[in-house]
């Protein structure tokens, strides 16, 4: 698996942004599709430490299978100065607490990316809703609240008309000098206006 994901990772073109993170490090999405679905960032950074956009070099150091032993009768080649030996342990020791951020923003970008799958399967949802139950239009929507003011006037009227009298009832007599009363009033006023 660490060679397809090293082979994958040397396809990569530093000058496409499509196969980068914001921090520099391959793109999760972009090594998934060269070797399968289920590679995870712990994988990419074990088979192949340190690689980013700006350093896109696999290193023999980066290496993490041994390499097979082979019988010689040479003699072995013995490391060089003690100072010179520990210099690249010295050197290794800080890119590791530099590629930190970097892992850190790349995480923070692979999340990103799945809040963004996330909110895109909700979008498709809500359509697909809308398609099976569309939302009333502003004029549905107001010939619906119509309706239903007159249906309540309806029924206010209805109780109206089937609730007893709110004063007392006064026979034909009474309600014959009622009107006669009104007329005289009326009639006056509107002689005073003249």
């Amino acid at each position: 698996m660490n060679d397809a994901i090293r082979t994958a990772l040397t396809a990569l073109d530093p000058s496409k942004p499509e196969d980068w993170t914001k921090g520099g490090l391959p793109s999760l999405e972009a090594v998934r599709e060269l070797v399968s679905p289920d590679v995870t960032r712990e994988q990419i950074d074990a088979a192949a430490p340190g690689f980013t956009r700006k350093h896109p070099h696999l290193e023999a150091a980066n290496v993490s299978e041994p390499a097979p032993a082979v019988a010689t009768d040479a003699p072995p080649i013995l490391p060089g100065p003690p100072a010179l030996a520990a210099a690249p342990a010295i050197e290794e020791a800080p890119a590791t607490t530099l590629d930190a951020p970097a892992v850190a923003a790349a995480q923070v970008e692979e999340s990103k990316g799945d809040l963004y799958r996330v909110e895109k399967a909700i979008a498709n949802a809500e359509s697909a809703l809308a398609k099976i139950s569309p939302r009333p239009t502003p004029a549905e929507e107001y010939q619906r609240y119509v309706a239903n003011a007159n249906a309540q006037r309806a029924a206010r009227a209805e109780a109206a008309r089937l609730a007893p009298p709110a004063g007392p009832v006064r026979s034909k007599l009474d309600q014959r000098i009622a009107a006669r009363n009104r007329m005289e009033r009326r009639a006056a006023q509107n002689g005073s206006r003249r």
